[in-house]
């Protein structure tokens, strides 16, 4: 038996769904606030009406029903590979990105979720384009600023490749990046050929200004390639005619927790929420040897997923301040992050752990302004002259939705726990020397511990709801 992170099936599932876009518009406009007359589209700009997606998965957007068996990567054999430095400096500055987005939104009560790596994505793809004071600005924000000798966007291809590499059939991510730009409208040949490179995003030319139809083409991409877990990413009334490009990015990811839980051992349990209030939630429980650190004020451990033996090394990192009401003061130890990671060490633990479930929406323009990324939204002053010159453009909304679902069910798991037991003599667990119990607000990680990227980056702070 074992928990599953399943996509979309009749039993309990784990399923990680995130997308981050950015919506990009042109400043400029006649008298009376119309749109600026646009240019014939440019055949040299490989402007393309073909909505067939370019992705990690090679995925079709108008299939509902995507697969990720068989990942493959085509655009980073296109690019040299950085050295292995250089990715662990460019995954340490996305987690930096991901902690302090998070800082921005921590103060507001309430579950929070979520995912660095594709923000990250989906602001490197625009500052591809982006020039003077608005690159400075987002390099600086994205902590990429002391990396000027390496070459980020060949590092992201390489990080893409590494996670979504074939291996383990208990373990899938699923990466996809699609530019939607305004048909009959110039882009940059240069930014179309790095976004197609390095991030395997083709452009589907759409028209913003013939109703509901663009915006409706791109949730439908977006469910396609989060198993239908994020359907409406963009709301009515977010585009409109003066909507020049929309730079997607979505992930998604499902796996099995190389040690099981036993659902015939899930009970009720107790759990302080963060109202101060006790609630009764189904917890799971299971003892194994996995990584652990006591930071001081929360202690940190590893429950890693099965796919170690194909040379995966993903993990979900739960945080548990050591009280109840101290979650606000570990937020705000965040930044020491990096270092509590590389501090954990192997320990013999027992661990009871909630079922839980996140979601949210947001859209990320404030955060993003408070951390020093102005510019960019300045439609006055924004410099995105390598996407295009005919028109001047700027950001005005940067969404992302995740979701997350922690689960059992015995004969889901079951069916699908041959791989899991295979490995089971490096799980097994005679005394555990320390016992956990998940009952108040934590925060929780899915990473990689190879590379150091962070997927996703959330808390809980009432399961039951």
């Amino acid at each position: 038996m074992s928990i599953r992170f399943a996509r979309h099936t009749a039993a309990s599932v784990l399923v990680l769904a995130s997308l981050a876009s950015l919506a990009c518009k042109d400043a400029s406009s006649d008298s009376k606030g119309g749109p600026a007359k646009e240019p014939v589209v440019d055949a040299s700009a490989e402007v393309s009406t073909n909505t067939t997606s370019t992705s990690t998965t090679s995925t079709n957007t108008t299939n509902t029903n995507t697969t990720s068996t068989n990942v493959v990567t085509p655009f980073v054999d296109k690019l040299p590979r950085p050295t292995a430095t250089d990715l662990a400096a460019v995954a340490k500055a996305y987690g930096q990105l991901g902690v302090d987005v998070y800082a921005q939104l921590a103060a507001k009560k309430g579950p929070l979720l979520i995912s660095p790596a594709s923000l990250a994505i989906a602001l490197e793809m625009t500052a591809g384009g982006a020039k003077g004071d608005t690159a400075t600005e987002m390099a600086k924000t994205l902590h990429l600023d002391a990396l000027s000798k390496v070459d980020v966007h060949a590092a992201n291809a390489a990080l893409l490749a590494d996670l979504t590499k074939p291996g383990s059939k208990d373990l899938e991510i699923d990466v996809a990046n699609r530019l939607f730009g305004q048909s009959g409208f110039t882009f940059s040949p240069a930014f179309l050929t790095l976004t197609r490179d390095a991030y395997g995003a083709e452009l589907a030319a759409v028209d913003f200004r013939a109703g509901d139809s663009a915006r409706k083409e791109i949730n439908e991409w977006v469910a396609a390639h989060t198993a239908r877990k994020i359907e409406n990413l963009i709301a009515p009334g977010v585009l409109d005619d003066l909507t020049r490009l929309v730079l997607a990015d979505a992930v998604y990811f499902k796996g099995a927790f190389a040690t099981p839980f036993r659902p015939e051992a899930t009970k009720d349990a107790s759990f302080t929420n963060d109202d101060g209030q006790t609630v009764k939630v189904p917890t799971m429980h299971a003892a194994y040897s996995t990584r652990y650190l006591d930071a001081g004020d929360a202690e940190l451990f590893d429950m890693p997923f099965a796919g170690g033996d194909a040379g995966r090394h993903m993990t979900f990192t739960i945080v548990l301040p050591k009280t109840a009401s101290s979650l606000p003061k570990v937020e705000g130890e965040l930044a020491q992050l990096p270092t509590w990671l590389g501090a954990m060490s192997m320990q013999s633990l027992e661990v009871a752990v909630p079922r839980f479930k996140l979601k949210t929406a947001l859209d990320l323009a404030d955060p993003l302004q408070a951390l020093g990324m102005k510019t960019a939204f300045d439609e006055n002053k924004a410099n995105f002259s390598g996407i295009a010159t005919v028109d001047k453009l700027h950001i005005t909304h940067v969404l992302q939705q995740t979701f997350m679902n922690v689960d059992e069910n015995g004969t889901e798991a079951a069916a699908a726990t041959a791989v899991v037991m295979a490995v089971k003599g490096a799980m097994v667990v005679e005394k555990p020397t320390h016992t956990l119990s998940v009952d108040r607000p934590f925060i929780v990680m899915v990473r990689d511990a190879q590379s150091g990227s962070i997927l996703f980056l959330g808390r809980v702070t009432d399961p039951s709801k």
